[in-house]
């Protein structure tokens, strides 16, 4: 199976999907508190820097409250150099000149005279070319100077914003971890479902021996197969019982089955001629033919459970594909229909003679029934990366591909001919022995037309 196919199936698993989900809910979640933390930081720094500048304010409120500016510039000058770091104040006399601070800070200015206390936040380069972020306050004296103190937030922001980078790459990491934990149990779950299926698919195509292996610690699926296997049992013990069934009651109905037709053959022995006469042939061929179907299904039950006499050994494959021309020949030229035989030279076949020829005649019978009127019908055996191949090719109207599957159930009668004589048991019995083999009987379409019934047999090493 390609990689790409196998990727897509783990990711279709609900183990991948449910761990899929709990990760995005995660990034949301991830993304909102980093966004959410993001803000608080910043609010925090703001309420900060709001209460150092009321703070300054307030302890100042003495000197601010004069008549003149002059007080207040000499607490500025005197207390210059114990000012705490990230703080700046301004002090512009009435006309506008710089009596303290540095002159950069002159473009925050937005109020002049009669300027209420109002707050201060905006962005700033100076003249080295430097970014600030001032937050603070200004206001106007009582003898119009103007008062200005900020504070540089920047460098606070930007030690503070690797917080929720950190925050979001550890998040990110546990997203990538849960996705990559997700698609082991994907893996693990998706080979115990493979399991599953591979034995399931098995025990369809006719190996009713294949079951789940159940391990120790009882997780879903040891109780999954567990009860799977159970199933399979039951389902072998219900299909024993019925073939049972069918066997007994064909066997304990043959022997009244053969007596009837003694008595029917007797009764026309003295009966030849008249409506009786035809009552009681017609009778007679009923009878028979309702024997035939008890053979063939006592038959099947035989091969089934190989009850039946069989021998395996190596014999040539020409010897019984010529003898089953010569057998039908007659039939075929009555038929008008050519018989052909195709094979390489010298292949040889392990198996037994006698059940193989069974099952050929069934199939030559069958494309006798349903072939083309004089048509074609050819026999032929070959090897292949299969295995030994044994069958007849028709040129019939085949067998739609839907139903080729009930076409080897007992007592299916797929022609299209009603008048074909037959019980619906051939091709059961030619997979039996097919299966008995260690095969299986395939049916595919001919080119142009026509069914080929082809018998698939395991391909040992030669005899010696």
């Amino acid at each position: 199976m390609r990689w790409d196919k196998r990727l897509r199936q783990l990711a279709d698993t609900s183990n991948f999907r449910h761990a899929a989900i709990v990760a995005w809910v995660i990034l949301l979640i991830a993304l909102a508190a980093v966004l959410l933390s993001s803000y608080l930081i910043d609010k925090l720094i703001r309420e900060h820097v709001r209460d150092i500048v009321s703070m300054d304010l307030h302890n100042q409120s003495a000197l601010l409250a004069q008549r003149s500016h002059l007080p207040l510039l000499t607490s500025l000058l005197a207390n210059a150099r114990h000012e705490r770091d990230g703080i700046h104040s301004l002090l512009l006399a009435p006309d506008g000149e710089v009596l303290f601070g540095e002159a950069d800070l002159k473009q925050l200015q937005s109020c002049w005279q009669h300027c209420s206390p109002s707050e201060v936040n905006a962005a700033l380069v100076d003249r080295a070319g430097a970014a600030h972020h001032f937050q603070g306050m200004q206001l106007s004296l009582p003898d119009q100077a103007y008062y200005l103190v900020v504070y540089d937030i920047l460098p606070m922001q930007t030690r503070v914003k690797v917080l929720p980078l950190v925050i979001g790459s550890g998040l990110f990491l546990l997203l990538i971890t849960s996705l990559g934990l997700g698609l082991y149990a994907s893996m693990l779950s998706m080979r115990r479902v493979d399991d599953i299926r591979q034995t399931l698919r098995g025990y369809i195509a006719g190996n009713r021996t294949l079951r789940l292996p159940e391990a120790a610690h009882g997780d879903e699926f040891d109780l999954l197969a567990a009860d799977i296997n159970r199933m399979l049992d039951q389902l072998n013990h219900l299909m024993d019982e019925l073939k049972d069934v069918s066997s007994h009651m064909a066997h304990e109905l043959r022997t009244p089955l053969t007596r009837l037709h003694l008595q029917l053959e007797t009764v026309a022995e003295h009966a030849r001629f008249g409506p009786t006469a035809d009552a009681i042939h017609r009778a007679l061929e009923e009878a028979e033919r309702i024997q035939r179907m008890f053979k063939a299904v006592l038959r099947i039950g035989e091969v089934e459970s190989a009850r039946c006499a069989h021998a395996f050994a190596w014999f040539p494959a020409d010897r019984l594909l010529q003898e089953l021309a010569d057998y039908y020949q007659p039939l075929a030229e009555c038929s008008q229909v050519t018989l052909e035989i195709a094979l390489p030279p010298g292949l040889a076949l392990y198996g037994d003679q006698a059940l193989l020829f069974q099952a050929m005649a069934n199939l030559l019978e069958n494309a006798f029934k349903y072939g083309k009127p004089a048509g074609h019908i050819r026999l032929f055996a070959g090897i292949n990366q299969h295995g030994v191949q044994l069958g007849v090719a028709d040129e019939g109207c085949g067998i739609p591909a839907h139903l080729r599957a009930d076409a080897t159930r007992r007592f299916r009668r797929l022609g299209s001919r009603e008048d074909a004589a037959g019980h619906g048991l051939g091709l059961a019995l030619v997979s039996a022995i097919a299966r008995l083999h260690g095969g299986t009987l395939q049916l595919h379409d001919r080119t142009p037309c026509g069914l080929l019934a082809c018998i698939v047999l395991p391909q040992p090493s030669g005899p010696d």
